[in-house]
């Protein structure tokens, strides 16, 4: 999936931009040959412009050979080979960013997420709790204030569990941005 990511899909055309790159200046070594062809009509008069003798076919070959340009050949492919050696290298860092920014985003949301079960788990024990203590005032065993405590505990536990909901919802969000796309469980 960090092959959807723009920035790992722009180093690799920039890659294969510079492969074609390399590949045209290896092209500029061999010799071109050409063949011109041009069609027409020539006459002297206007009446004979449309005569059977008017009519004007030329075949013109040329041949490029690149005999005396060798040096600047080689420079080109040189320097084109270069930037190849450089997008690839760019590439190579690219990626590397993008897998440790994957796993950095991907161990924060594992311990957000135990973090988060193990406050789930606080907040059924201080439900369970305000329950008894809620028994005990029924049976008068209890003031109204040490419910009001409970209550104010299991409020505050639960403002607690709610952060960390948002800081795990906030972090699959950043691993998702990371990947370029929802990982395949999250779809």
């Amino acid at each position: 999936q960090l092959g959807l990511r723009a920035d790992v899909q722009a180093a690799r055309e920039r890659v294969e931009a510079s492969r074609g790159n390399v590949a045209a200046a290896r092209a500029d070594f061999y010799p071109d040959v050409r063949l011109n062809l041009m069609a027409g009509l020539s006459a002297q008069e206007l009446g004979d412009l449309f005569s059977p003798g008017a009519r004007v076919l030329r075949l013109a070959p040329a041949l490029t050979l690149p005999l005396f340009s060798n040096g600047e050949l080689n420079a080109r492919l040189d320097s084109r080979s270069a930037e190849l050696e450089a997008a690839i290298a760019s590439y190579n860092q690219t990626l590397l960013n993008a897998i440790r920014d994957t796993a950095d985003h991907s161990s924060q949301l594992a311990r957000l997420r135990q973090a988060e079960a193990a406050k789930q788990q606080a907040l059924l024990a201080r439900r369970d709790s305000v329950a008894k203590v809620q028994s005990r005032a029924s049976a008068g065993l209890a003031t109204p204030a040490s419910l009001l405590a409970e209550q104010r505990q299991l409020t505050q536990t639960r403002l607690a569990a709610l952060e960390l909901h948002t800081q795990r919802l906030q972090s699959q969000a950043a691993l998702i941005r990371t990947l370029g796309t929802a990982p395949a469980a999250a779809r």
